[in-house]
């Protein structure tokens, strides 16, 4: 993968990477009606792709497979503003290997006696309901890892589930106390952190789906 090796050979450098991204900025539109509930997703205003359009496809795919695998592990899970719609991008510190951390089930809906936790306008209207799938909504993809000194692959590229449940190591040591309620995995834990993908729903009655690095 053109990226993957990018990464690497580059030191592990970000701007190697916003660099193989299109400067032409595209503004992010309305997204499921966000605007109206003044919600704003992106980082950014702004997106970008990138150059090489099978990068943008490859990526389009790992959310729709997330989506379509997801239910294997008991993880249900639905492409719309309130629940998958971003991950972000990074590469590792000591290696170079680059990875993406997405988060499901963005923002649960509020409910008293099972999640009283007001997330701000991005959650009015949520229908996403907050229940024991919550300690899968961090998802890890790993890109294959290249040699920094020939061209074979020191490892394959990996797309996992991590799972954040009470009793096990991830949510007790790696959740911070303070989202410990919502499961949240940070993606500097992985690495250093190179741009936000994201993949919206910008069609009006008929879904239409675009990517945007922001």
């Amino acid at each position: 993968m053109e990226l993957a090796r990018l990464a690497v050979d580059s030191g592990g450098d970000p701007g190697a990477i916003h660099r193989a991204l299109d400067p032409t900025p595209i503004k992010v539109p309305d997204v499921e009606g966000s605007k109206e509930d003044k919600c704003e997703l992106t980082r950014t205003p702004y997106g970008w792709r990138f150059i090489n359009e099978e990068l943008n496809s490859y990526l389009k795919f790992l959310f729709e497979m997330i989506v379509a695998r997801g239910p294997n592990v008991g993880l249900n899970v639905s492409l719309n503003r309130y629940d998958f719609f971003h991950g972000h991008l990074f590469i590792a510190v000591d290696s170079g290997r680059l990875g993406i951390l997405f988060h499901a089930k963005e923002y649960p809906a509020y409910e008293k006696e099972v999640f009283p936790y007001n997330m701000g306008y991005c959650q009015i209207g949520s229908n996403v309901t907050y229940d024991d799938s919550m300690n899968l909504r961090n998802i890890l993809w790993l890109a294959p890892l290249p040699s920094n000194s020939t061209k074979t692959w020191l490892a394959p590229g990996v797309l996992v589930v991590l799972d954040a449940h009470p009793e096990g190591i991830i949510y007790q040591d790696l959740i911070p106390e303070y989202v410990k309620f919502a499961r949240t995995l940070y993606e500097e834990d992985f690495g250093e952190v190179v741009v936000d993908v994201n993949y919206l729903n910008v069609g009006a009655e008929v879904p239409k789906y675009q990517l945007f690095m922001c």
